[in-house]
């Protein structure tokens, strides 16, 4: 690596240090830069700034995750911080799930028999590094504001598009239809295809076909990994009738917004299966016909965005058609060519990752799950030249091949669109506001119903419990249903469900701190609103009770967050102004020194 790389920064529990041994020891045979305690940390030194300026520099942030390291608050406030940079490299020695809130990126196991696993840590910090030195380049040093031309300017260089994709990546940035939803599901881009006739195929044979909707991308990294985390591969009820189920792989670029590739034909059955029962309305792999059709439109054209190839319009292999210039060896973000987007608004139906269809190779018309028969892929991919990413250019593979240039991407008859979400959301609204007004504390809090009828959680330490209460039965008196443990756990039901429900749905929280400090599940609700709000842009309000510290210890992430303080006149107002965003108190002030 040059000079300019920045290190690595590795966080685990003192109780591991054995293992990380092992991965200090394969980072410096490959010269890489590293930042660990054991020679970083000097004496004398404030630990807490030390660790906050060498995160702020490194290139990533590899935490290891174990039973100890869930219980080490040292490890937990490295990895948030990690995420809110855009820098968190997860990796699990034993058989552990993070924290809610960092559960959504992809892991390395290396407590597994997986020999290829540390060749994949390896890889996936070697990437970080190389979109880090890519960073310091001018192809990194755009403002947001400049991506989109560069984006659909066709005269953008190859590497140059790619780093801007896995610099989105690094800020968190995956965009619509690229990362996942507030749920936590895959957010696919719905692309409406008409209902109507089509030319298909070299001989341009007419074909019908029904209205259905195509996804604006392949399936990316960070939508398969979200079946993996669900038990995807666990569940039979995903792999009836599939005759090559094999254990989850890993792809070989994991980068969250690149095409998921190395993916099975059975595979992506099954994770159909399981995004259909999870988003509630059927989703399929495409027919031939129907990727063709949102590939081509109805005007029979050759490549998505005309009759002729245009460098810069897809990402395959250019050498082949007298284009010039270096191009990555490897997946790129999906969404990076918008300039070469089908009539549909489809994008990457040209190069990147060849997409597996539903039907078979020989018999197009043959759509059955079960049997041997080799599967149709469409669209070329980045090892590929341009004439195999042309709209009618036929491939294929048997169901159980697995190639670092296949992924695929989904289709279904009628989502669940815009109109009928929103109109959804309006009526919850309406039912919160109809509670609102039904006069007084005990009929509110006793009509409360499900998750997304809640304005705030009360996030409190159960000392304070007293306290909360008060502010909870304020809060109603005012119109805003909070979310209190004491009044809206259900008996007989898993109350960590039910708190980790409600922390998805949500949509504020107040993080309330009194004399007795942080008890052990109020910090971890804390860390979860942390993780997940502040992605999700909504308010996270400390609310310092009467019964407060002067200076309470606070940790790292709630320091420059602006404080609702009980010890003085207007605090209510205040809060309900920081659940609402209407201004109708005394405004809040920052948390004196």
């Amino acid at each position: 690596m040059e000079e300019s790389a920045r290190h690595v920064f590795l966080s685990y529990a003192a109780a591991d240090t054995l293992p990380v041994q092992r991965v200090v020891s394969l980072l410096r045979n490959r010269g890489w830069p590293i930042w660990w305690d054991q020679e970083q940390l000097l004496i004398g030194e404030r630990p807490s700034d030390t660790i906050l300026q060498a995160i702020e520099d490194a290139s990533c942030v590899v935490v290891f995750w174990s039973s100890s390291a869930l219980e080490s608050n040292w490890v937990l406030d490295e990895a948030e911080e990690a995420q809110r940079a855009s820098k968190l490299v997860p990796v699990r020695l034993e058989d552990v799930m993070p924290p809610l809130g960092l559960r959504q990126h992809l892991f390395v196991d290396l407590f597994t028999q997986d020999q290829e696993a540390e060749a994949r840590l390896l890889a996936h910090i070697e990437a970080r590094l190389e979109a880090d030195k890519a960073s310091l380049s001018p192809h990194g040093r755009h403002t947001p504001l400049e991506i989109p031309s560069l984006l659909n300017d066709p005269h953008t260089e190859p590497k140059e598009r790619a780093a801007i994709g896995d610099r989105l990546a690094r800020l968190g940035d995956l965009g619509p239809g690229v990362g996942l939803s507030a749920g936590g599901l895959p957010d696919i881009g719905w692309c409406k295809v008409p209902s109507g006739t089509f030319s298909f195929g070299d001989a341009l044979e007419p074909i019908e076909i029904d209205e259905y909707y195509m996804a604006r991308f392949p399936v990316t990294n960070a939508q398969f990994q979200t079946f993996i985390e669900d038990g995807g591969y666990d569940q039979d009820a995903w792999w009836e009738d599939l005759d090559d189920r094999a254990p989850a792989s890993h792809g070989r670029w994991n980068v969250p917004n690149r095409p998921r590739e190395r993916v099975l034909w059975c595979e992506a059955v099954a994770y159909c299966r399981w995004l259909s029962k999870r988003l509630g309305y059927r989703v399929r792999l495409p027919t031939e016909h129907e990727w063709e059709k949102a590939a081509r439109g109805q005007d029979a054209r050759i490549y998505p965005w005309g009759d002729q190839y245009e460098a810069g319009y897809a990402h395959v292999d250019e050498s082949g058609a007298g284009i010039s210039g270096a191009k990555p060896e490897e997946t790129i973000a999906v969404g990076l060519f918008p300039h070469g987007a089908s009539p549909y608004g489809v994008e990457d139906m040209s190069g990147n990752v060849w997409e597996w269809c539903a039907n078979e190779y020989g018999s197009p018309q043959r759509t059955q799950i079960s049997g041997d028969a080799a599967r149709s892929l469409r669209g070329g991919s980045w090892q590929d030249l341009p004439f195999s990413a042309t709209n009618s250019y036929r491939f294929w593979y048997f169901s159980g091949e697995r190639h670092s240039h296949v992924g695929f991407r989904v289709c279904c008859s009628c989502p669940v669109d815009a109109k009928q979400r929103r109109g959804q959301v309006e009526e919850a609204k309406h039912t919160r506001r109809k509670t609102h007004e039904r006069g007084n504390a005990t009929q509110t809090i006793v009509g409360k119903r499900s998750s997304a009828d809640y304005d705030v959680f009360l996030c409190h330490n159960s000392e304070d419990k007293e306290e909360v209460e008060r502010i909870g039965r304020a809060l109603i008196e005012r119109g805003i249903l909070p979310w209190l443990d004491k009044w809206d756990l259900r008996p007989g039901y898993t109350w960590q469900e039910a708190i980790e429900a409600q922390i998805e749905a949500g949509r504020a929280a107040a993080i309330i701190v009194g004399d007795s400090g942080f008890g052990q599940w109020h910090t971890k609700e804390m860390r979860a609103f942390i993780s997940e709000y502040l992605d999700r842009e909504l308010p996270v309000i400390p609310v310092l009770l009467p019964t407060a510290q002067t200076t309470p210890t606070l940790p790292i992430f709630l320091r420059d967050l602006t404080w609702v303080d009980f010890r003085e006149v207007g605090a209510i107002d205040r809060l309900v102004w920081g659940i609402t965003g209407d201004k109708s108190g005394t405004p809040m002030r920052p948390r004196p020194p």
